[in-house]
C-alpha cells in the first residue's frame, strides 16, 4: 500500500525537497512525529485477525473517516465512487482517467470490489508482486493540500512470513513473497513491505505513517487483489481508514514529472478520506 503506495502518504507532514534521501538525516527544522513503530509479529498478526474478524462479519471501523459498522458494500461503494468522481485541488484527472482504463465502469469495479471481499484470494505466485514493482513517481492530492510521493518497489523475494505461527506441513516457519519499499524523500525508517503466501487468502504488510506511534495501528494493513483486464487492484483495508489501489501494466505513458520526462505504467490510490493518489510506475 502506498502503502501506494503503496498503501499512500495519507496525513503526511512531508515538505516536498526538505529532506536528502532516507539513509541519511534530515537536514531542515521541520519537526516531524514518530513513524508507528512496528509491534513485532505476535502484536501484529493479533491486530491482522482482528482486522479480518470485522471483514468477515460484515462490520469494519473506519475511525478517520468516522465511520463505524461499515458492510462490504458500503466500502466499495465509497472507495469506488472516489476513483471514478473525486478530483481535489491539484488534480487535472479523475483517478479513473488517469488509470486509463476505458473497459471498466464504474458498476462493474464494484461488484469485482464486492466479489474480492466476500471470496478473497492473495497471489499464487510471486508474479503478483510484478505489477507493483519499479519507481512510483507521482502525487497525493487531498481536498486543500497535496505532496509529491515517490517510491521504489523491489523485486519479490522469499523471505519467513511476518504472521506468527504460521508454519509449513514440515513444522518449519512459513517462507512467504515478500515485497519491500522505501520512500527516497521521506524521514529515515520509511521502509515497508507486503507479503503473500498461495495458502492465505489475503495480502498484508506495513507501511508507516510519520504522524506518532498508534502502536501498528497506522502501519499495518491488509490486501485483497483482484485483476481486471489488463488493470491490477488491491483493496487494502487498515484498523483507521481504507484504499483502493490500482495500476495499468496495460498502457504506458510519458510525460514531465518535476520537470523530468518520466515514462511508467499509471497508477492509483482512493483513500475513504478523501485523498488521491496518481504516479507513474517505471521499470
Amino acid at each position: 500500500m502506498n502503502r501506494g503506495n503503496s498503501l499512500g502518504p495519507f496525513r503526511i507532514a512531508l515538505l516536498a525537497g526538505c529532506c536528502i534521501p532516507a539513509i541519511l538525516l534530515c537536514s531542515c527544522s521541520t519537526k516531524y512525529a514518530a513513524s508507528d513503530r512496528y509491534p513485532g509479529d505476535t502484536a501484529y498478526t493479533e491486530k491482522v485477525q482482528n482486522l479480518l474478524q470485522r471483514i468477515r462479519d460484515d462490520k469494519m471501523d473506519f475511525p478517520w473517516h468516522r465511520q463505524y459498522g461499515v458492510s462490504k458494500r458500503q466500502l466499495c461503494s465509497q472507495l469506488v465512487d472516489r476513483h471514478f468522481q473525486a478530483r481535489n485541488r491539484g488534480m487535472s484527472q479523475t483517478n479513473a482517467d488517469w488509470l486509463m482504463s476505458e473497459d471498466i465502469t464504474q458498476p462493474l469495479l464494484e461488484e469485482a470490489c464486492l466479489k474480492t471481499l466476500a471470496n478473497p484470494a492473495g497471489f499464487a505466485s510471486s508474479d503478483g508482486f510484478n505489477a507493483w514493482k519499479g519507481t512510483h513517481r507521482g502525487t497525493w492530492y487531498e481536498p486543500n493540500q497535496s505532496f509529491w510521493d515517490e517510491a521504489v518497489w523491489s523485486d519479490p523475494t522469499r523471505e519467513p512470513c511476518k504472521l506468527a505461527g504460521k508454519q509449513g506441513n514440515d513444522g518449519q516457519p512459513l517462507i512467504c513473497v515478500t515485497q519491500k519499499v522505501n520512500w527516497p524523500n521521506r524521514k529515515v525508517g520509511r521502509f515497508g513491505w507486503h507479503q503473500s503466501h498461495p495458502q492465505i487468502n489475503y495480502l498484508w504488510g506495513w507501511d508507516p505513517k510519520d504522524i506518532g506511534n498508534e502502536n501498528g495501528d497506522i502501519g499495518m494493513h491488509i490486501g485483497f487483489p483482484f485483476e481486471f483486464g489488463s488493470c491490477s487492484f488491491i483493496i487494502w483495508i487498515t484498523p483507521k481508514v481504507a484504499f483502493l489501489e490500482g495500476v495499468n501494466t496495460g498502457k504506458t505513458v510519458t510525460i514531465t514529472l518535476k520537470g523530468t520526462e518520466v515514462t511508467g505504467y499509471p497508477k492509483t490510490s482512493a483513500a475513504l478520506t478523501g485523498g488521491c493518489g496518481q504516479w507513474l510506475v517505471g521499470r
